[in-house]
């Protein structure tokens, strides 16, 4: 972690699980991956999640499976993806899914393909005195299949090729170009450097970790309408859904769909990070200048100098528009008429209500009280 971003580092050879040679060796998990990317997903206190990726690919079991689960988290929190030294086969597989793709300048992406080996040691056997026998059930010829004929060599490349299909498929959708894109300009089975990939579209900008993290620390918008996309973008979204056979019906539902009016933050921040920045410093810049004009509106209101209280929580320790401050004011000031009438008409009622003593010892005294209340009563109604 730091601070509120969750960094998972996809580092050396990629495996399915965990085992003893990938934690002697420093290599990645895909299992143990898996379950840390959810963990960030579901703890609150993670504002945006950063795949630190610096691997030459590694077993195909799992990869599939995990950049879907990054591809489906779009959305829910700004997923990056930053390859600081080689991004290659299973690890640009993983890559592809996030939001964007950032590369250090001297970074490498690409090998997109699948590759089966062995190594034929039968003469070496033969020489140690070994020879090995196999006998495969007549139902399975496929079982065991031998790269050694020409049969054996087909079907091995045919089922690599499949599995070639659902990479390149996969890249396809998570970058919003077409397969032949991928198939043509995508480095066909080779890796590119940094500037070339964000120049073909395998990547969205040269950046460093540190920059990446400032980044998704400024994220600071709620929600802004409409698409941002590029016309180039547009074009290569619209090719990929008629080269993947998306039907006219199916796009013109997800064009009705909020999620297709509607760009969030994270998919601005991934999709233009430029932009969005932009956006957050104008309206930083815009909330200070708004902020500035409501405090001097509030300091000219030197009428109200008998309301201190109000001016000074007005500004700072319950911030409202001078308007709102104006309004206060006055409903102050119409309580405390309403409660001086009220307390004149109590007194008022008191003093009539007083009836002359019968006790000579205040006989004196009781004549000169009536006279001050009956002058007081007088200047109050003469005033009023």
């Amino acid at each position: 972690m730091r601070d509120d971003i969750a960094i998972l580092n996809v580092m050396g050879s990629i495996f399915p699980r965990a085992n003893l040679f990938s934690e002697i060796s420093g290599a990645t998990s895909v299992e143990t991956l898996a379950l840390k990317f959810k963990e960030a997903l579901k703890d609150d206190s993670v504002k945006g999640i950063i795949l630190h990726i610096d691997s030459p690919g590694g077993q195909v079991p799992g990869i599939h499976e995990f950049a879907n689960m990054i591809y489906n988290a779009r959305g829910t929190k700004p997923v990056r993806a930053y390859v600081s030294s080689l991004g290659a086969s299973a690890a640009y597989w993983i890559a592809s899914a996030a939001d964007s793709i950032s590369l250090d300048a001297t970074a490498m992406v690409g090998s997109i393909g699948i590759v089966c080996a062995w190594t034929d040691d039968t003469k070496a056997n033969e020489a140690r005195g070994y020879r090995d026998y196999k006998i495969v059930s007549s139902k399975s010829p496929n079982k065991q299949l031998d790269p050694k004929t020409e049969k054996g060599r087909e079907l091995l490349l045919k089922n690599l090729d499949e599995i070639t299909d659902i990479f390149i498929s996969d890249v396809a959708r998570n970058r919003g170009v077409t397969i032949n894109k991928v198939e043509e300009k995508f480095g066909q089975g080779g890796v590119v450097t940094a500037s070339e990939a964000v120049k073909i579209g395998m990547a969205d900008e040269l950046n460093s970790l540190e920059g990446v993290i400032a980044d998704l620390k400024n994220v600071s918008l709620s929600k802004i309408g409409g698409t941002l996309m590029s016309s180039d973008k547009k074009n290569d979204v619209e090719a990929a859904s008629a080269d993947n056979k998306i039907s006219s019906e199916t796009l013109e539902k997800k064009s009705e769909t909020p999620i297709a009016n509607e760009l969030d933050e994270a998919k601005l921040l991934a999709q233009n990070p430029g932009l969005y920045n932009a956006i957050v410093q104008k309206g930083v810049e815009k909330g200070i200048a708004q902020e500035r004009e409501r405090v001097k509106a509030i300091d000219e209101m030197n009428f109200a100098s008998n309301n201190k209280k109000l001016i000074e929580d007005a500004k700072y320790n319950s911030p409202c528009s001078a308007e709102e401050l104006a309004y206060k004011i006055i409903k102050g000031e119409n309580a405390a008429n309403r409660k001086f009438a009220n307390d004149y008409q109590d007194d008022k009622t008191t003093v009539n209500g007083v009836s002359a003593s019968t006790d000579a010892a205040v006989g004196s005294t009781e004549t000169t009280f009536n006279s001050d209340v009956s002058a007081i009563v007088k200047g109050v109604k003469g005033n009023g």
